[in-house]
């Protein structure tokens, strides 16, 4: 009877501690079943995250080219502007070196065809060339700061090449009013040693420089009248 009732104990002891696992099992079975609920649940949100934070990248980058860019093509514009402006400067200082020598040169011929005295030949030219320097830096200021200010803009290359082709032209029409000046200077020189001759030299002297100016006068005249008749045509 005693034996009995030991094993019942037992049984009903080993019930229970199956029962007991089961309960176990079920909650674990229930809790990752609810894990795996607020897994998927918040699996969107985790999706649309990284696809804003992929979205911030992105832009970030193309930002960053961008701006690279920007001021590669700013910076390339800005070596041609200076290299185009260089160019253009150097070759308006050679045509203008060319013309002055030119004139020069004109000067001389006449000085010495006319046997003009050693000091007015100096204070002409030195006059004429001291007036000449002084329009050169005028004009050289006047343009530097014009170039400074338009590589201060945001320029196109089209703005670029408008500024550039405008300079050249200015540094043209400069050196053409300088050339077209040329005969005038002489005939000032002519002058000048005219009246020196009349109260210093001869009489027969001061008329061959008188018949000498008449000459320029009129091959001055025959000029004009031959680019008038061009122009008629």
């Amino acid at each position: 009877m005693r034996l009995y009732k030991e094993m019942r104990k037992m049984q009903k002891n080993s019930v229970n501690c199956i029962f007991f696992k089961i309960f176990i099992i079920v909650i674990v079975f229930c809790t990752l079943q609810s894990a795996s609920h607020i897994e998927k649940d918040n699996l969107p949100d985790l999706q649309g995250g990284i696809h804003i934070s992929n979205n911030i990248i992105a832009r970030s980058l193309a930002s960053a080219y961008t701006s690279e860019q920007r001021y590669k093509k700013v910076e390339m514009n800005s070596n041609d502007l200076e290299r185009k402006w260089k160019n253009i400067s150097f070759e308006w200082r050679r045509d203008l070196n060319d013309i002055c020598k030119q004139i020069f040169w004109e000067f001389k011929k006449v000085c010495i065809k006319n046997n003009v005295n050693e000091d007015i030949e100096n204070d002409m030219w030195k006059t004429w060339r001291d007036q000449v320097q002084n329009r050169i830096i005028i004009k050289e200021e006047e343009d530097n700061k014009d170039y400074l200010k338009f590589k201060e803009t945001h320029y196109t290359t089209r703005d670029m090449d408008k500024f550039i082709y405008e300079k050249t032209i200015s540094f043209k029409i400069f050196n053409e009013e300088l050339l077209s000046e040329k005969d005038s200077f002489i005939d000032c020189l002519i002058s000048k040693w005219l009246k020196y001759k009349e109260e210093h030299l001869d009489t027969k002297g001061g008329k061959e420089l008188k018949e000498q100016r008449k000459k320029c006068k009129l091959k001055k005249a025959g000029k004009k009248m031959k680019n008038k008749k061009i122009m008629e045509i």
